[in-house]
């Protein structure tokens, strides 16, 4: 126990620092431009006619916004094939896209969601959607899920 302890204290404290370069590349990111100057043509298919708990999403696209100490930082667009109106949306719906931007650690095969900007049929930003627990905390994903496909190819 001696021995674990201070292994796992060290890999504790070896996190944070990644975890606060992180959020300074999507701080720099948002500020030099961030989503605004992304149109159609830069954004990389992932996949189709995929379905979630919140609905099936026509189009899946990722764009990979930097690259830093082994993570990856990924915007993904999801499209839903019919707009929705989740409980937790932050404005008036129905959202018809959205975006997410997320961190990949492709070492440990985990992932960090930031924020999500959530756009109405019309276009027109909803909101933003954020958890400083989803930003904070690093969690797995299946290989098989969006953010699993984006990794494979980001990675």
């Amino acid at each position: 126990m001696r021995i674990l302890f201070p292994s796992i204290v060290a890999l504790l404290l070896s996190a944070a620092p990644v975890h606060a370069e992180a959020v300074a590349e999507w701080q720099n990111f948002r500020q030099s431009g961030g989503i605004d100057w992304l149109d159609e043509s830069d954004w990389k298919p992932l996949t189709s006619n995929y379905t979630m708990d919140i609905g099936t999403i026509s189009e899946a696209k990722y764009y990979v916004a930097w690259r830093e100490s082994g993570e990856v930082g990924v915007l993904l667009l999801y499209i839903y094939a019919n707009p929705v109106s989740p409980a937790e949306l932050p404005g008036p719906g129905p959202m018809a896209r959205e975006i997410v931007e997320v961190t990949l650690s492709c070492a440990s095969a985990t992932t960090r969601i930031h924020r999500m900007f959530l756009y109405a049929p019309d276009g027109h930003q909803i909101g933003t959607w954020f958890d400083p627990s989803t930003e904070a905390n690093a969690s797995s994903y299946g290989s098989d899920s969006i953010i699993g496909m984006a990794a494979n190819r980001a990675c």
